[in-house]
């Protein structure tokens, strides 16, 4: 499974089999990890997500995992042109979604997440995040590329969305990676799933041996 770093940029974004490392105390610490599923079949090739009026071109550029296999999401011309994904869900239960986004040249993208109801507004300032709807999270993980997340409780049938641009002209693009919906309050590291759903077991800290 491929676990992140957490604030330590010059380590990079998604590593292969090592752990969590915590850096913002100065110091070096483990951070343990519950047992989380991921619910998303497809986090990374958008497995069971529709394509509404755009055509997304895969293994694009360069995800924080450090490899060629970011998602570019470009709208045809219209504000509806977006990816979705119907999810049936437990309702009043807290879920949060999470995803890796970076903008090639959008002014204003959309998500939906677990409530269908209510969307975020991402604001961008050519490379950088200006401003987000309020409940909407978001850390810079280099290169780039942000993670955002929200929590929320579902609806019973929640429609997960992506907008690549919801400000005209409607025909500008961003990448995303490593999508991800969990039951919980808070996101955990990004667990990776191809076709079907995947769960990481709870994380363990054995001592070792002299």
């Amino acid at each position: 499974p491929y676990i992140e770093t957490t604030t330590a940029p010059e380590k990079g974004g998604i590593l292969a089999d090592l752990p969590r490392v915590d850096y913002s105390s100065g110091k070096a610490s483990l951070l343990l990890e519950p047992q989380r599923t991921n619910l998303f079949a497809g986090s990374e090739y958008l497995t069971g997500w529709a394509n509404i009026g755009l055509s997304p071109e895969y293994n694009y550029g360069i995800s924080p995992e450090g490899v060629k296999n970011s998602v570019k999401l470009t709208g045809n011309g219209n504000a509806g042109d977006r990816i979705e994904e119907v999810v049936t869900l437990s309702a009043g239960v807290d879920y949060t979604f999470s995803m890796y986004i970076k903008n090639v040249d959008s002014v204003r993208n959309i998500i939906f997440g677990t409530t269908e109801s209510f969307f975020y507004d991402i604001d961008w300032n050519g490379a950088e995040i200006s401003s987000v709807t309020a409940g909407l999270n978001y850390e810079s993980v280099g290169n780039g590329w942000y993670r955002i997340w929200e929590t929320s409780q579902s609806d019973s049938s929640s429609i997960f969305r992506v907008y690549p641009s919801r400000t005209g002209p409607y025909d500008k693009s961003i990448e995303i990676y490593g999508l991800q919906l969990e039951e919980a309050t808070y996101p955990t590291s990004y667990i990776p799933t191809y076709g079907t759903s995947q769960t990481r077991l709870k994380d363990v800290l054995l001592e070792g041996t002299a």
